[in-house]
């Protein structure tokens, strides 16, 4: 089988598996959402990168030299524009803020700008690629110019996830390490072979991954605030209450911000959903990585904890209360965040099962609400 035919069944098949997974998306979710557009431009960028690839290399050798130049500066000019949306899918995967992601984005793009230039200027320059006596093209001195946009992208997006690895929940961070690596590799090959097209199929093959992990996540966590939802917290409090031969104490904490309604009747809805997100990072830094933290409501929040003393519940919840008042200091809200909490360890020789305890918890909770309407 000639090698140009193997490469385009290998890309025909990589294209469709692609847009199986726009349709899914489609089905799925909604496409309106910032991140589901950034998701889905990723995706659309893959494909072209996959079609400009092939078109230049089909095309190398071909008697028509303005042809060549013209597919191989699209196919420069498109390179970096996957690591951009990657880089930018990751920001707001971290950070969950629309705002941020529009601010980042025009300031972002300073890398792809400047690739974009050598490549539209390479016809008269000869800078990135150069064409020989046969039409075949081969890179230029200025080649490092494309790869160094790609991976400046790249290891901005894996520098952040593991600067902010905290607002990750565990086992997040490996697989959004990893998308780099299978494109990274095919990048090495293709730089030194450039007719072995490995790049973009394996780039497609990391974002098929990336998306399962994603949408086998959705089902386990709360779309906002990107913590577990009540049905995984139920299941995990079930499991730990089943659990024997331990010396760990297992604890737990219900969590309600005060005055919530208010927040949203007076300032919108918008801004009742920074407050979530706010203190989701306040709790991130309050509560220990293993600690696992479900959102069990619109403003209510469980934590189940497994301790060494009865006393670090206590220091837990004092070191919530402090961060919320440090950072109620930042003036990051137009308002103040408050939360009121519902504590206790679970014995299962007073509690008749884990449904009682979170029960339980949360009519302390409203007793600890109730005493601070009280008091002010």
């Amino acid at each position: 089988m000639p090698l140009l035919l193997y490469y385009a069944q290998t890309d025909l098949f990589a294209i469709l598996m692609l847009l199986i997974l726009l349709l899914n998306m489609r089905r799925v979710s909604d496409l309106k959402s910032q991140p589901a557009r950034v998701f889905s431009l990723l995706v659309w960028s893959i494909i072209l990168n996959i079609a400009a690839d092939f078109a230049a290399h089909a095309l190398d050798g071909f008697q028509s030299a303005a042809a060549i130049q013209a597919a191989v500066v699209l196919l420069f000019m498109l390179n970096p524009v996957t690591a951009y949306l990657w880089f930018l899918y990751t920001d707001y995967y971290l950070f969950g803020s629309e705002e941020r992601l529009r601010k980042l984005a025009l300031p972002a793009a300073a890398p792809l700008a400047v690739n974009a230039v050598f490549a539209l200027l390479n016809p008269w320059t000869g800078l990135m690629f150069t064409l020989d006596e046969g039409n075949a093209f081969h890179n230029g001195k200025f080649i490092i110019v494309l790869y160094a946009s790609i991976y400046i992208y790249l290891l901005a997006a894996m520098v952040q996830l593991i600067h902010n690895r905290k607002k990750l929940a565990k086992g997040e961070l490996l697989p959004m390490l990893l998308y780099a690596l299978p494109p990274f590799a095919g990048s090495l090959v293709q730089a030194n072979y450039y007719k072995v097209l490995l790049i973009w199929p394996l780039t497609a093959l990391s974002l098929l991954v990336i998306y399962t992990f994603v949408q086998s996540k959705t089902i386990h966590t709360d779309h906002l605030t990107n913590l577990f939802n009540r049905r995984e917290f139920d299941k995990r409090l079930a499991e730990l209450a089943d659990k024997k031969h331990t010396d760990n104490l297992l604890a737990g904490i219900v969590l309600d911000i005060d005055n919530f309604k208010q927040i949203n009747d007076r300032y919108g809805h918008k801004a009742g959903d920074s407050a979530l997100r706010a203190f989701c990072a306040v709790m991130r830094d309050s509560f220990r990585q293993y600690d696992f933290v479900a959102r069990t409501g619109g403003d209510e929040f469980a934590v189940i904890l497994e301790l060494k003393t009865a006393t670090q519940l206590d220091r837990i919840i004092r070191r919530l209360q402090a961060n919320v008042d440090a950072f109620n200091k930042t003036g990051t809200l137009p308002f103040p965040l408050s939360v009121s909490t519902g504590s206790g360890l679970y014995d299962p020789s007073t509690v008749s099962s884990p449904a009682v305890f979170f029960e339980m918890l949360d009519a302390r909770m409203y007793e600890n609400k109730k005493k601070k309407k009280q008091e002010g």
